[in-house]
């Protein structure tokens, strides 16, 4: 019989469970290491926006293993994470941390100020954020 329909097996909400942590422990540890590239590259004067497709594979790619989910559920469960990833990865690289946690409301407001400048440079890296974002909806799951 299929690996799929073994009965002793974990169950579809066991797994989604499963990918819930998997995911979340992953998003940490890719959350670091966005954190560590993106310091490094805005050091040199350089900006690696194709990073995030690799963060978006990833993140897809750890609850597709994990949890070999076939619903919906798991894609946007990854969506979700690499938006946070994403999101608090810039947090804390455009902003210093103790500014950051101490003025957590005001610190979004510049982030999302950022997103929204009109700048074609910002407007390159927000579709590669998006496309990132879509990459991990596309890999979580088995289809």
């Amino acid at each position: 019989m299929l690996e799929l329909f073994k009965s002793t097996g974990l169950g579809q909400k066991q797994r989604f469970y499963k990918a819930l942590v998997c995911g979340f422990l992953a998003s940490i540890v890719l959350l670091l290491v966005y954190l560590l590239l993106i310091k490094m590259m805005y050091s040199v004067g350089w900006d690696f926006a194709i990073a995030y497709l690799g963060i978006g594979y990833a993140i897809g790619w750890v609850i597709q293993k994990t949890g070999h989910g076939t619903k919906v559920s798991f894609s946007i469960m990854a969506a979700v994470y690499c938006t946070l990833i994403i999101f608090f990865g810039d947090l804390f690289a455009f902003i210093p941390w103790q500014y950051a946690f101490a003025n957590f409301f005001e610190s979004i407001k510049i982030i999302l100020g950022f997103y929204l400048t009109a700048d074609i440079s910002t407007m390159i890296s927000l579709a590669f954020r998006a496309l990132a974002i879509y990459t991990a909806f596309r890999t979580a799951r088995v289809v």
